[in-house]
């Protein structure tokens, strides 16, 4: 008796095991609604039901990134730009965690940005020239960050969806910002105000090296971790079932961006 019982239990395990497989199987050829399927009529079996619960998304993600130079030129008069020289790229990858009943989403991301500018003349509004400093600027920020959005589906089979948030985060600072102070004996009496003396080919700028005095070298004393705000906001659609393309754009403490997303995402199931 006891022999016929253990058989049955393990015919029982093998035949739901070989279910599983199945489903499995059929879900990474076909899609996930057909393995989900078979589970169905495993757990219907068992009399469990099936509510939706979190849907998880890994996402790689690459941005174009800088300040606009409308944003810098309400404070300085001489600036460079991040994109003068090239265009600057962060690159990254994050976690979504998202409740589609509610339709919000936690997000936790790692990434990388390059914040370097080309190397010129930078002077504050309504400056004199002689407080003018040539720079020279390789910074690059590692951060790492925890938002929240939320979801707006844009079409009813919540395939194309919407999103904004925020989050908070602190980037490790890798690189140097040095600064130099000018060459005084360039500037004209008549002209300590007059910006286009910092210009290629004017007296404080003759050849190709600018008159500043190397022995007035500072090197800005930043905190090795930055911390900072997100503001972003982006669409997405879900490509069978499974790949997600998106593009976004926001704004950190430090810089702007606006990118590409390519991710996978799968839902998951609470059985009761």
């Amino acid at each position: 008796m006891v022999q016929r019982i253990f058989t049955r239990l393990c015919v029982t395990s093998i035949v739901a095991a070989a279910l599983s497989l199945a489903g499995w199987s059929s879900a990474s050829a076909q899609g996930t609604a057909s393995g989900l399927r078979v589970e169905d009529e495993i757990r219907g079996v068992l009399g469990a039901t099936r509510e939706p619960g979190p849907v998880y998304q890994i996402n790689l993600r690459g941005w174009g990134v800088g300040l606009p130079g409308f944003l810098v030129s309400a404070f300085f008069d001489e600036f460079t730009t991040n994109w003068e020289d090239g265009p600057n790229f962060g690159y990254g990858a994050e976690l979504l965690i998202r409740d589609d009943v509610k339709r919000r989403e936690l997000v936790i991301g790692l990434d990388y940005a390059d914040l370097s500018t080309p190397d010129g003349w930078w002077l504050q509004n309504n400056q004199r020239i002689r407080e003018a400093r040539w720079v020279e600027n390789d910074l690059r920020l590692i951060s790492a960050e925890v938002g929240f959005r939320f979801v707006h589906p844009l079409t009813d089979d919540n395939r194309f969806q919407a999103y904004y948030g925020a989050g908070v985060g602190a980037g490790l600072v890798l690189g140097t910002y040095t600064k130099y102070r000018i060459q005084r004996t360039c500037i004209p009496e008549d002209r300590t105000r007059d910006s286009s003396l910092l210009q290629q080919g004017s007296p404080c700028w003759p050849g190709d090296d600018p008159l500043y005095r190397p022995e007035t070298r500072e090197d800005e004393q930043l905190l090795p971790i930055m911390p900072f705000l997100n503001i972003g906001a982006g669409m997405r659609y879900l490509i069978a079932d499974a790949f997600v393309l998106g593009a976004e754009f926001g704004f950190r403490t430090y810089y702007a961006y606006a990118g590409l997303t390519l991710g996978f995402a799968w839902q998951t199931w609470i059985y009761q």
